[in-house]
C-alpha cells in the first residue's frame, strides 16, 4: 500500500473542514425539518382561513336569502341602514365579476376546495356574488379539466377532479 506524505497542518485543516462540513449538514437537515413543520403550519391555517371565508359566505347568502323574503319595506330598510345587507365586498364582486379562466377557476376552487356542492347551490352563489347567469359557470366549469360533474341530471354535484389538486394549485399560484 502507499503511503502518502501529508503535512500535518494540512492534515489538521482538513479535518477541521471536515468537522465544519458536518456541522453544516446537521444544520441543514435541522432547518429544512423547522421548514416543513412551518409550512404544514402554514398550508393549515390556510385551510381554516378559506373555511371561514366559505362559511361566511355560505352565512350572507342564507342572511340575504332571508331578508328578501321579508315583506316589509321598513324591514328591509332597518336591515340595509344597519349594515346588514350585502356586504361591502359582495358590492365590490358585483362589478367585477370574474372575467377569465384563471378568475372563474380561482372562485370556484375557492368554493370547491375540500368539499362537493351542488350545482344549484353553486350557481346561487355565482349569481348572487356577481349578478352574471349561471349558464356561464356551468359552461365554464364543463369544459374545465380541473373539475368533475358526479350525479344525476338536475342533480349534479362539481368537485375537484382527482389527481388535478396540485395541478390546480400549481395553476392558481
Amino acid at each position: 500500500m502507499p503511503v502518502f506524505d501529508i503535512d500535518p497542518d494540512v492534515f489538521a485543516d482538513l479535518k477541521h473542514q471536515n468537522a465544519e462540513v458536518r456541522r453544516l449538514e446537521a444544520a441543514l437537515r435541522k432547518t429544512d425539518s423547522e421548514i416543513t413543520s412551518l409550512c404544514e403550519k402554514l398550508s393549515h391555517a390556510q385551510e381554516t382561513a378559506h373555511s371561514q371565508r366559505d362559511a361566511l359566505a355560505d352565512t350572507r347568502h342564507q342572511f340575504n336569502e332571508v331578508a328578501a323574503t321579508l315583506a316589509s319595506p321598513g324591514l328591509q330598510g332597518l336591515l340595509r341602514k344597519a349594515g346588514a345587507g350585502p356586504s361591502s365586498a359582495a358590492a365590490g364582486a358585483v362589478s367585477s365579476p370574474p372575467q377569465g379562466p384563471r378568475e372563474k377557476t380561482e372562485w370556484v376552487y375557492s368554493k370547491l376546495r375540500r368539499r362537493e356542492r351542488s350545482q344549484v347551490e353553486l350557481c346561487e352563489v355565482y349569481s348572487a356574488e356577481f349578478g352574471k347567469p349561471a349558464q356561464s359557470l356551468i359552461t365554464f366549469l364543463a369544459t374545465s379539466k380541473y373539475f368533475r360533474k358526479t350525479g344525476t341530471p338536475g342533480d349534479f354535484c362539481w368537485s375537484i377532479s382527482a389527481n388535478r389538486d396540485n395541478d390546480l394549485r400549481e395553476y392558481l399560484a
